[in-house]
């Protein structure tokens, strides 16, 4: 088969044969490209929403949008009719078929990606342009008659300039950059398909136009004909139409589920919105997907936003915490913060204070959907409750700690009043008999002595009523006016061991101190002090019954803006029927010893209330059998 197509510049277009036009089959061409478009501007669509079945979509996109862009060449081809035979090379026809497909798979790639800016659209728009342009040119190769064609490049190229604008404006409104189109989704999907069409269609019939057709009559022709090409055509717009009846049947099952979808979340939204909890939820990363009316009432103003769906959570907390909570303590505030962004699969939930006073108690879980809830309840009466019924037991405590500081009294005092009150009968008796001088030498022996016991006896109570009056007065925080200073904690630990060495030397106690270096408080020296000394008594004290090797240790560092440490001895621990009551009053196991149980009611007092900071026992482990924490701030005026 000989070919004849080539450009030229001047072409005497009197001489060329005269073509007529089938309108129906044009129009039909026309409507063919369109609903190529529709239907892979749609499959686009459903590649977008569906990450991991994109890269399949977009190909089965780009062929169809490639085969409808060929059908409708080869429809328009129908539609024209020369006054010669026209045959087609097979091999070369469906040779036409790959710029398409390939040009058509290019388009809906760069298209199924984030939002193109412009630069991209109009390099989209001339890649389609291009592709259009090259499969006209092979398909109109692959006719064989006797003529040969010539095309006009000013023509051509102005073809495809248009079928360029057109596939510009054809993406514009396919990404909804059109306004009056934005909110009218079913119109904009079909106005692209219509658009789409006319691209291609006004690239074919500008193209035909720029082509001339003159006589050649010795030229040899093959291929297929007219007809065997219009069975091709049939056979393709049956699939072509069966693909679209496909994607409507899809697209309506899509728009009934995502109705349905979206009257679902507007249900759950609006049961949301209604709770009379704050609501905000999130997905696994912390990406904030909901916040209902509640929350937005309680910690957001329309004019000051703190947070919007898609925030971060920790964004949230860190505006919530600087703008609406109080604490404290810095070790409360942190202890918070790790726990509003636990993202962890535990439930958790504490009670925070705000700057108007009131109290929210926050709640975290976790649903099926691997999605995190958060709720936020108003238990500002609740507390305001717990705090009367708090001061309530105040007072009866405070009164159970008089009645017990009243009944340790009372033993050592009975003692002691009882033992001074039968030294001054003895003394009576003397004095009696040396009045009538019938004092004996063994009598006066024997009195002596028992007035000795008696006298140690007094003694030895009245020391004990003297420790227990002098603990006593610790229980108040305020015993004395000290005020809060900068010292060193490190030295302050250091001058407590080396006051104490020879007596923890004598018990055989090491006392051993891993501290970081250059801790400097700004808090109640004294007070510190007082609490170190109650917790190294309580250990020797309570810890050592027959340890061999007794050993108490402190470790301390900095964590943000506090203190933390821990005291921890390796004696016996303590006996389980009391681990819970240790820091009330009077609470002892050697009460037969002479111990009345006050010490660690005033390390917990003085740590709690004076230096603004936390205690707790520790669960034991196998090398310290008992074990405090403590929490204080590092500067009390903050």
């Amino acid at each position: 088969m000989e070919h004849q197509h080539y450009f030229s510049w001047n072409i005497d277009a009197s001489l060329a044969l005269h073509g007529e036009y089938n309108l129906l089959l044009v129009y039909f061409s026309y409507l063919v490209a369109s609903i190529a478009g529709f239907c892979a501007l749609s499959i686009l669509g459903f590649a977008r929403h569906n990450e991991s079945k994109r890269a399949l979509l977009t190909i089965v996109g780009g062929i169809t949008l490639g085969l409808g862009i060929w059908g409708m060449h080869f429809v328009g081809m129908l539609a024209l009719t020369l006054p010669v035979k026209v045959y087609y090379d097979l091999t070369t026809t469906f040779a036409s078929i790959v710029p398409a497909v390939a040009g058509s798979f290019v388009f809906l790639y760069l298209l199924s990606k984030e939002k193109p800016n412009v630069p991209t659209i109009l390099f989209i728009g001339l890649v389609l342009a291009s592709s259009i342009a090259a499969m006209h040119f092979i398909g109109m190769s692959a006719m064989s008659m006797p003529a040969h064609m010539t095309h006009d490049p000013v023509k051509y190229g102005f073809a495809i300039a248009v079928s360029w604008v057109l596939a510009v404006v054809t993406i514009l409104v396919q990404q909804k950059r059109v306004g009056f189109l934005n909110q009218l989704h079913k119109v904009h999907i079909v106005t692209s398909g219509l658009l789409f069409g006319f691209s291609v269609a006004n690239m074919h019939y500008l193209a035909m136009n720029a082509t001339f057709f003159f006589p050649f009559p010795g030229a040899e022709t093959s291929g297929i004909s007219n007809d065997a090409l219009s069975l091709f055509a049939v056979g393709f717009i049956v699939v072509l139409m069966a693909t679209m009846i496909i994607v409507l049947f899809i697209q309506n099952k899509i728009g009934g589920l995502k109705q349905t979808a979206t009257e679902h979340q507007q249900r759950v939204i609006d049961t949301v919105d209604n709770m009379q909890d704050g609501f905000v939820l999130c997905d696994d990363s912390g990406e904030i997907l909901l916040v209902n009316q509640r929350f937005s009432d309680i910690f957001m103003t329309p004019f000051d936003p703190l947070v919007t769906v898609g925030d971060k959570i920790e964004s949230l907390y860190k505006n919530l915490v600087d703008t609406f909570f109080v604490f404290a303590t810095p070790i409360d505030k942190a202890d918070f913060i790790a726990l509003v962004n636990d993202k962890s699969e535990k439930s958790l939930q504490t009670k925070v204070q705000c700057k108007d006073d009131t109290w929210w108690l926050y709640r975290k879980n976790r649903t099926a959907a691997n999605m995190i809830i958060q709720t936020w309840s108003d238990i500002t009466e609740q507390v305001t409750k717990e705090a009367e019924l708090l001061e309530v037991r105040k007072m009866a405590s405070m009164g159970g700690l008089v009645a017990g500081v009243a009944h340790e009294l009372n033993t050592p005092l009975g003692v002691g009043i009882t033992a001074l009150s039968s030294i001054k009968d003895i003394l009576e008796d003397i004095q009696l008999s040396v009045r009538e001088g019938k004092v004996r030498k063994t009598q006066l022996d024997e009195s002596l002595s028992t007035i000795e016991e008696l006298e140690k006896l007094a003694e030895s109570n009245m020391n004990v009523m003297a420790k227990i009056i002098q603990q006593f007065k610790f229980l108040s925080v305020d015993q004395t006016v000290e005020k809060a200073s900068l010292f060193s904690m490190n030295s302050a630990v250091e001058d407590i061991r080396n006051a104490r060495k020879e007596e923890l030397q004598n018990q055989g106690i090491t006392f051993c101190l891993d501290i970081q270096e250059n801790i400097t408080l700004f808090s109640f020296q004294k007070g510190f002090i007082e609490v170190i000394n109650s917790l190294i008594n309580n250990a020797i004290e309570h810890a050592f019954d027959g340890q061999p090797e007794p050993s108490i240790s402190l470790v301390a560092s900095i964590r943000e803006n506090s203190v933390v440490m821990t005291f921890s001895d390796n004696g016996m621990g303590i006996d389980a029927s009391i681990a819970h009551q240790i820091f009330e009053p009077f609470v002892t196991t050697k009460r037969r010893n002479g111990q009345v149980g006050l010490g660690l009611h005033i390390a917990y007092n003085l740590i709690t209330q004076k230096l603004k900071g936390k205690i707790k026992l520790l669960d034991t482990s196998t090398s310290s059998k008992t074990a405090f924490q403590i929490d204080i701030p590092i500067d009390i005026s903050h």
